[in-house]
């Protein structure tokens, strides 16, 4: 899957991660989510639910939401968190549920 990486999302990366160059950190949040395919919850932004995914840099760890806009071609990664996002939702069983 490919996805857009927002100027936002590369600046909170350096401040939070890892002062590293725009491309590096690209490439390595698409190759991340591409290899995971696995989300860890679900959020709800503008009524729609943006998968929610836990990656990992030289043991850091941080939230990355996929949020689709109307008009891309491709989801876009808008920021970077530290922390899990309030509202998240995991899947159990049979539906999600909200994270605690």
């Amino acid at each position: 899957m490919c996805c857009f990486v927002t100027p936002h999302a590369m600046e909170r990366f350096r401040t939070f991660v890892a002062n590293i160059p725009d491309e590096l950190i690209i490439l390595f949040c698409k190759s991340q989510i591409n290899k995971h395919h696995q989300i860890i919850g679900i959020q709800m932004y503008d009524h729609q639910a943006q998968p929610i995914y836990l990656l990992d840099y030289n043991d850091k760890a941080f939230y990355v939401p996929l949020r689709k806009q109307p008009g891309r071609l491709w989801p876009i990664i808008p920021t970077i968190l530290r922390d899990p996002p309030r509202g998240l939702r995991r899947w159990r069983g049979e539906r999600w549920q909200w994270y605690v």
